[in-house]
C-alpha cells in the first residue's frame, strides 16, 4: 500500500468549515487524539488514491502515527465527508485488509459472444501493511467459455497470506443468452383441420 503523508490539527475548541472533524485512536496513543484535516487536501487524496493506503499522520506536536482509514462519515444529501476515524498501526505489524480486484483485458470467450461474471470484487488478504497491495489487477484474456478464475489461482506478492476461501469464484466466462421465441398464439375459432377436396366438393352440391 501507499504511505500518504497528511497534516492533522488538534481541533478542541476549535471549528472550521475548511476542515474535516476527525478522531485518531490505536497504536502509541493512550487515549483518542480529536482533530481535524484539511477538507480540500483530503478529498484531493482520496479522490486520487484508493482508501487501502498507510495515512502517516503527523501531528503538530511533532509525533507522527502511520494509519489506516477505519471509517469516513458522509452526508446523507451531498455526500461529502463529515467525520473520519485514523486508527494508528505499527507498519511491521500484518494487518487483514479487503482488496478491490479489477479485470485487465478482454477475455476469449467474450471475443466470441460470451459473457464475463465477476462474482467476488474483494479478497481479504493479511500482511505487513506496505506490502499488501493497494489492488490486484487480474489478467482475463486467456478465459473461454466455461473458464473461471477462483481466489486460489491468483498470484500474490511474497508474505502476503489469503485469507478469502482458495475455492471462492472471482470470474467466469459464461455462454451467450439465447432469448426463447415464443409460440405464436391460435385464433380463436380457427379450425386445426384442413379442408380435403372430397370435403369441399361435398359441400358444393349439398
Amino acid at each position: 500500500m501507499k504511505i500518504i503523508d497528511i497534516e492533522l490539527k488538534n481541533r478542541v475548541g476549535k471549528k472550521d468549515n475548511h476542515y474535516i472533524p476527525a478522531i485518531l485512536y490505536g497504536r502509541g496513543l493512550k487515549e483518542s487524539y480529536p482533530c481535524m484535516v484539511n477538507r480540500k487536501e483530503f478529498i484531493h487524496i482520496i479522490k486520487s488514491n484508493s482508501r487501502n493506503a498507510v495515512f502517516n499522520c503527523k501531528l503538530e506536536d511533532g509525533r507522527v502515527f502511520p494509519t489506516l482509514i477505519k471509517e469516513i462519515q458522509k452526508d446523507v444529501i451531498d455526500f461529502e465527508p463529515i467525520h473520519i476515524d485514523f486508527f494508528a498501526i505499527t507498519l511491521e505489524e500484518k494487518i487483514q485488509m479487503s482488496v478491490p480486484i479489477h479485470p485487465i483485458g478482454e477475455s476469449k470467450g467474450a471475443k466470441k459472444g460470451g459473457i464475463l461474471e465477476q462474482a467476488t470484487f474483494k479478497l481479504d488478504l493479511k500482511g505487513e501493511p506496505t506490502r499488501i497491495p493497494d489492488r490486484l489487477d487480474i489478467d482475463i484474456s486467456d478465459l473461454d467459455i466455461g473458464d473461471s478464475i477462483h481466489a486460489g489461482e491468483i498470484e500474490l506478492p511474497e508474505e502476503i497470506e489469503l485469507i478469502t476461501s482458495l475455492d471462492t469464484p472471482i470470474f467466469t466466462v459464461v455462454p451467450p443468452k439465447v432469448e426463447e421465441v415464443s409460440p405464436a398464439p391460435a385464433v380463436a375459432g380457427a379450425s386445426t383441420e384442413e379442408t380435403t377436396p372430397s370435403t369441399a366438393a361435398k359441400t358444393e352440391t349439398s
